[in-house]
This record gives C-alpha cells, structure tokens and sequence, in this order.
C-alpha cells in the first residue's frame, strides 16, 4: 500500500470532500454500532463494562450524526460525540441537533489526525465505515485514537473490508476505475453513471453466454449488487482514492501492536462457530490451536467473508485474562444469560428449531409479549429439570441473531385502538428528520437503530392524529381528505385513509415509538 506524504495526505482529504459534496451523502443509523449492543457483546465475554444508559460515546468519521442522532434522542442521560473531517456535514449535523434541541449531543469539526488525549476519554468508539477508506497513515491515526481516547473499561468498535471475501468486489472497483479511466476530471456523479453502465453492459454481455455465466458467477453477483445500490454509496465505497480490504489476521496484528484486543466479531456466528457446525470448530480448533485469531481468519477463507464489524477493548492483563476463557458456546452459562433481557425476533419460525415441547411453549409464550423478558423469566414456564436445555438453546438463538439481547429492559408497544399514542416531542423529531434539517441528510432510526427510510409525510399525519389514544373511527376522520398515493408500484394510484391506515400503523409500530397511556 501506498505510503502518503502530508502533501498527499491533504489532497486526499480535499478529494474526499469533493466527492461527497457532488454526490450527497445520507448518513444512516446502525444497530450493532449502539452503545447498548456493544455493552451486551462484552458482558457476553465476562467483560466489566459502562452502563450504555449513562456512557460518552465518540463516533469517528460521524458525517451529518445519523448513526448518533436517534440514539441521542432515546437515551438522554447518555453523552455523544461525532468527529468528522468534513465541515459542511457537521455544519448540516449540527443544524439537525439544534432544530431538536438535544443537549447531550454535539457535532465537531475536527481532522482525526489532531486528535488526541485532551480531547476526552470515551466509554465506547465507533468507527463505522471509515478504516478501509483512508489513507495508511489515518488508519494507524484511528487505532492510536481508539487506544488513547478509550476509558479502561471502554469498548470499540471498528469496521472494515476484508479479504478473501472482497477480491471480488475489487475486480469490479477496477473495471469501474477503468471505466472512468479517459475521463479523470469528470464531476463524480458523472464517474458512478459511467461506471454503472459499464458494469450493467458487461454483466448483461456476460450473461449471453453459458459459459461465462457460469464460470463468473461471483462477478456477476458483485455486478448487480453495485449497479443497485444508490449513486452516492458506488461513488464513495468504490471509486475514492482508497478502499484497502484487509485479511482479519492482518488488521488484528496491527490492532494488537497497538495495545488493543479482539473480543468478537458483531456478528457472533464468526467467534462462535462451534453454535452452528461442532465439526467445522474442532477441525478450525486444530488448524490454529488456542488461537482464536487464526481459526476465524480460516473460517473468513471458508466463507468468503467480505466485511467485518469488530469489537475491541484495551490490551490489559485483566482483559486478556478474562477473554482468555472464551470456549464457545460452552461458555454461554445460565449463570451468564441471567443478566441479559431478551426480545424474540423471527417470530414463529423459530419454533421449528426448539426440540422440547416445554421450552417451546414458553418462547411461544413471550412471543407475544411487548415487554422484554429474562432467562428466569423464560425457565418460570417450565420444569427446573430444563435449565441446561434452555440455556444452550438461547445461546445458539442469541448467535444465529434470532433473539436480540441487551444489559437493560425495554417496552415496545403494539398497536392498539384507544390504548397507544405517539408523545408529541417523539412526532416532532421524526418531523424534524425527514421533514425538517435532516432531510436528504440523515436517515430516521428505530428503537433499535436500525434504518426507517419508508417512514413518510403521511405517517407522520398519523402520528400527529394520535398525540393521545384515539379510535381507529377518529383517526380516519381526520384523515379525510388527505391526498394518499402508492409509489411502490409502477401503476401510481392514490389511496384511501382505509386503505392506509394499516400500512401507516405498521411503519410507526416498527419504529417502537408507540406508548402505552
């Protein structure tokens, strides 16, 4: 990799800048980058760690704040930060942040590389989708400030293209590279127009003949996904000056030299494969023995991982002591599962993969529950002899993502005739995000952080109605009138209120912002 000079460096940055002011830029929420996922995470491996209720929390390379914004709003007692390099997203950010008038929020503008102790210290680091994007000095920038910023008790989390997974989105990076090659001075929204038509014409080229179609059928695969994605994602994931993809070894040698130390990946099913094949993890196990490191980086060969979002603490001894115990699913305990609360998420399906009859009957049970719910919870409706059962059968749940998991309880309510409103303050900030500052800037995030973009003028309308519970009768009544169209196909039509209203209601349950009176 090319080794930048200041000069270079400068440049580097102006041409980042550039680019995301030709193409827009939407910054989006995250669910695996909450303070609260990453609290859970650590304590899953035994790890002391600060309440996510009360946490400061720095994001590095932030843009406009909409992975932080929603978290801000729904957790007020904790404390954000977000650094980014580019003035006018901060500028933008910071506009959001003052239309909502959140106080415990704030947006800087600040080059990484002038970042150091006097800045602060953090309970969690978020670097989301920046570390394969810069230059090789900025990357060695971010690690320094995630050790020197990070509280002792911290917790980071990093993100970042790997290989093998990735050498094939390289090859297209390259032919749209090439594409582009003839005209190095266009605007980058001509560059991604250009670039999506070649890949589209050599995909369709290759798809004309049989065997080519077989023989690149990961190409292809690579192909339709960048011509899909929206112009503003190709430019920046994949004609920047940088997109440096790393084999998981290699980063973590560089973490390590660091003073920080790998926990799991965010995606459990990488750190905990003995969960979903025992085989796989005993052959994995004697490829690389007693190095966790090497069995995930010959898992990533396996499965042809392409991106990894990382969890990392500092490198003490009580640190490496405690992760040192990590067996795998064997060390997912009752006595571990205690502390966590729970919220089943796929729903009936689960179901089929619970081999007791008491156990799944209980998940059956708190399916249908608004609240979060505890493993006692959970054991209460069943026989005591089931502890162990129920205990290896939530872990693997917890692993496959089945059942989101977190250090504190919640209440999501359901939609209710006369029993849910939506607080006015709540209605005001989604006004503010999609209507207001934040529009074209920033995605709306759920309860959970994950991205709302289907949320819409017309749901807002129904939020607003249902500043306080009101019958479905009244909230069509005000409704009346209301011009409602159907987007979603090509035959546009207009909708009525009854039409709707279903569809409205869904959007706002999904978001978790409905309250009980």
């Amino acid at each position: 990799m090319a080794n930048h000079n200041l000069i270079g460096l400068e440049s580097m940055l102006r041409s980042t800048q550039d680019t995301y002011s030709d193409l827009g830029y939407q910054s989006e929420p995250f669910p695996y980058t909450t303070a609260s996922f990453l609290e859970a995470h650590a304590r899953l491996f035994g790890l002391t760690v600060a309440s996510a209720k009360t946490a400061k929390v720095l994001e590095l390379g932030g843009s406009y704040g909409g992975n932080i914004i929603t978290q801000a709003f729904l957790n007020q007692e904790a404390h954000y930060t977000v650094v980014d390099l580019s003035q006018e997203q901060i500028e933008g950010g910071q506009a959001i942040v003052d239309e909502l008038g959140l106080k415990n929020i704030k947006l800087v503008h600040k080059n990484i590389m002038d970042l150091d102790e006097s800045f602060g210290k953090f309970d969690y680091i978020i670097a989301h989708g920046l570390y394969s994007w810069v230059d090789d000095q900025v990357k060695d920038r971010i690690l320094d400030t995630i050790r020197d910023l990070l509280e002792d008790h911290g917790v980071a989390y990093l993100s970042y293209n790997t290989y093998p997974g990735w050498h094939t989105m390289d090859e297209v990076r390259q032919l749209m590279l090439f594409a582009n090659r003839p005209h190095p001075e266009a605007p980058q929204r001509d560059q991604v127009q250009r670039a999506k038509y070649v890949a589209s014409m050599i995909g369709t080229k290759i798809m004309q003949y049989d065997d080519l179609k077989a023989r690149n059928k990961k190409f292809l695969g690579a192909l339709r996904k960048v011509v899909g994605q929206a112009d503003y994602y190709v430019g920046h994931d994949h004609l920047e000056i940088h997109n440096d993809p790393l084999y998981f070894q290699e980063i973590a040698d560089r973490w390590e030299a660091k003073g920080l130390t790998y926990v799991c990946d965010s995606d459990l099913t990488l750190s905990f494969v003995d969960a979903l094949d025992k085989e796989l993890a005993l052959s994995l196990a004697k490829l690389a023995p007693n190095d966790r490191i090497g069995q995930e980086q010959y898992l990533d060969f396996l499965l042809d991982t392409s991106f990894r979002k990382s969890i990392l603490v500092k490198a003490s001894q009580d640190h490496k002591k405690i992760l040192s115990k990590h067996r795998g699913i064997s060390s997912i305990t009752a006595e571990v599962l205690e502390q966590f609360h729970f919220r089943i998420l796929e729903g009936e399906s689960v179901l089929d993969t619970i081999p007791h009859a008491p156990i799944r009957e209980a998940y059956q049970y708190f399916m249908g529950k608004e609240d979060t719910f505890t493993f006692d919870d959970m054991l209460e409706r069943m026989p005591l002899a089931y502890r162990e059962d129920l205990a290896t059968i939530m872990a693997t749940h917890m692993i496959e993502g089945r059942l989101v998991f977190s250090c504190h309880p919640s209440k999501l309510a359901a939609y209710k005739s006369n029993r849910v409103y939506v607080p006015t303050e709540t209605t005001n900030f989604v006004a503010a995000l999609i209507l207001g500052a934040g529009q074209g800037r920033v995605v709306l995030g759920t309860h959970d952080n994950e991205a709302a973009p289907y949320i819409n003028s017309i749901d807002l309308e129904i939020m607003s109605i249902l500043n306080e519970p009101k019958p479905e009768a009244d909230i069509l009544a005000a409704m009346e009138g209301m011009p409602i169209y159907d987007t979603s196909q090509d035959d546009y039509h207009e909708l009525s209120p009854e039409e709707y209203l279903p569809i409205g209601l869904s959007h706002i349950e999904r978001l978790g912002f409905f309250k009980k009176k």
